[in-house]
């Protein structure tokens, strides 16, 4: 019997509510831990009547981010190029107000006071801390970063400062000589700062003041300003993200997709810790490459080359996308086709390579000389201290196996994880460059190199889901991902899937800084009470 149309539209849509719901009865229905017990497991927030209240400018703000991408979204059929700024600046702005608003919704410290609390204190973030407190002269910091990492029995190395080169703290200190160098730029921080934020602060103050140290008006701005700084880049993600799917997929598809990017539940979650940052640098960098690649251009290439090295500077996540770059280097071809069915290449891409290599290693040897900064030693203790982590915590290979694809497919939310592993399946419209990504993952996921935190460790590769998906939607015949309708209740079911997740899985273990827990797993001076409450303003001694 031939089912019409409307009836497989409904039964279709049915399936996918099904399937969105899955996670929440997960979260919500059950007490399954998010992990492997004894080793690595996220903790559930806890629910209270007022999380109903909490969460309406979220869903208020995801209404608008739904009616804008669905109702202002192109009529062309095709484009290579984003020349409506206005329109794509405005999905920035209101994606942006999301990220915000979903802050606010979560449980536990007040709003967006978690903000400065996860930057400055060790446990959460510590690269404010360090660039406030421990860096009096940069010159002397970075000559001396080396030897401060090379303790291998230095719990603050194994577990986190030794396993990272020196270019987060270094950001954060610029900031902060910006800041102090421009009384107008920290009055208008300080006027702008919202109240949550500015109570979490005073509560800073106070516990830093018992401790010897003094919170100044400046460090309080800077604080506000690298929030501001990690959400909007974290949100400009969907620039060189739509960059890289307008290479060979519809404009309404490219729209479409983009805006999916604001619902992975991982980005929400861990801001605003640096990682929400990576994935902007990671597909930034990729779709300067890209183009290096379709033009065999040396000039992009060197662009890539010395945007790989920055990130490299702040983080070795950024190996496996050099890993990726080399990939989609051997797997260009000249039979390679644009959406127009130009041939993107007419020979293999030595220029771009030759570029990229090249600015790479003037900038390594710059660095080196000017510097003295010898990246390469460095990049080796951090690899050797992140070895030593798992001499010191144990990790069962065979459980993180499986667990890290299942916390992925949480971290990703599961409409978006069934489109692009559809599209993955069906193997339809992908080129071979469209894979390299999915090797690499592949790989770091085969390796165990990370055992546990797969949703924070692997965000700066989570754009290449929504890739992903943009090429299986592209191809898609039936309903309801072949119309602008259908994408639309996708994009809705990821909105609730993504709040869902947002206001339950808790990022940063608040619960754990108790006085109970050793000096380093706890905070300095401890702000937060053992139920994960602020102290209030009284007990502060505000």
């Amino acid at each position: 019997m031939k089912i019409s149309a409307r009836i497989r539209g409904t039964l279709t849509a049915v399936i996918w509510i099904v399937a969105a719901g899955i996670p929440f009865v997960f979260l919500w229905g059950t007490d399954i831990p998010l992990g492997v017990p004894g080793e690595w497991t996220w903790a559930r927030l806890s629910t209270k009547p007022e999380l109903l209240v909490g969460i309406l400018p979220a869903v208020l703000s995801g209404a608008g981010l739904w009616g804008y991408v669905h109702f202002l979204g192109p009529s062309e059929t095709r484009h290579r190029r984003f020349c409506d700024l206005p329109r794509w600046g405005g999905l920035w702005l209101i994606g942006v107000i999301w990220l915000f608003s979903l802050i606010s919704a979560i449980p536990g410290p007040p709003g967006l006071g978690r903000l400065p609390f996860v930057l400055y204190y060790n446990r959460m973030s510590g690269y404010f801390f360090e660039a406030r407190y421990e860096v009096d002269d940069l010159g002397e910091f970075l000559r001396d970063y080396e030897m401060s990492i090379a303790a291998d029995q230095d719990a603050r190395n194994y577990l986190h400062r030794g396993t990272h080169p020196p270019g987060l703290t270094v950001a954060y200190w610029l900031l902060l000589q910006a800041v102090e160098g421009s009384p107008a730029l920290e009055s208008a921080l300080i006027a702008t700062e919202p109240s949550d934020v500015r109570d979490a602060v005073s509560v800073i103050r106070v516990n830093e003041q018992n401790a010897g140290r003094m919170l100044r008006t400046a460090d309080e701005a800077t604080l506000w300003l690298a929030s501001l700084i990690t959400i909007g880049l974290a949100a400009l993600t969907i620039l060189p993200l739509a960059g890289i799917l307008g290479r060979t997929v519809s404009a309404e598809v490219v729209w479409s997709a983009t805006a999916m990017w604001f619902t992975v539940p991982a980005v929400a979650v861990f801001l605003p810790k640096s990682d929400a940052i990576f994935p902007f640098f990671a597909m930034g960098a990729q779709w300067l490459w890209l183009q290096g690649l379709d033009r065999n251009n040396c000039w992009w290439g060197m662009a890539t080359g010395a945007v790989l090295l920055l990130s490299l500077g702040m983080t070795l996540a950024f190996l496996p996308i050099g890993l990726v770059f080399i990939l989609q280097f051997w797997m260009a071809r000249p039979e390679e086709r644009s959406s127009s069915n130009k041939p993107l290449l007419s020979t293999r891409p030595w220029s771009a390579a030759i570029g990229a290599t090249t600015a790479f290693l003037i900038l390594l040897i710059v660095s080196g000389l000017g510097l003295e900064l010898n990246l390469l030693k460095i990049w080796a203790l951090n690899l050797r201290n992140h070895a030593e982590f798992y001499s010191h915590f144990e990790r069962s290979y065979g459980a993180w196996l499986l667990v890290n694809p299942l916390e992925l497919g949480i971290a990703l939310g599961v409409p978006l994880t069934v489109i692009a592993l559809s599209g993955l399946l069906a193997n339809r419209g992908w080129s071979q460059m469209d894979y390299a990504i999915l090797i690499v993952w592949l790989g770091l996921w085969i390796s165990g190199k990370n055992m546990g935190e797969a949703a924070r460790l692997w965000l700066f590769l989570t754009p290449a889901a929504v890739w992903w998906a943009a090429l299986s939607v592209n191809r898609f015949d039936l309903s309801p991902l072949g119309s602008r309708r259908g994408r639309s209740f996708i994009l809705a079911l990821q909105l609730l899937v993504c709040l869902s997740t947002v206001v339950r899985v808790d990022g940063f273990h608040f619960d754990e800084l108790s006085p109970s827990h050793t000096t380093h797993e706890r905070l300095d001076t401890n702000p937060i009470r053992p139920n994960g409450c602020f102290l209030t303003m009284r007990e502060s001694g505000l």
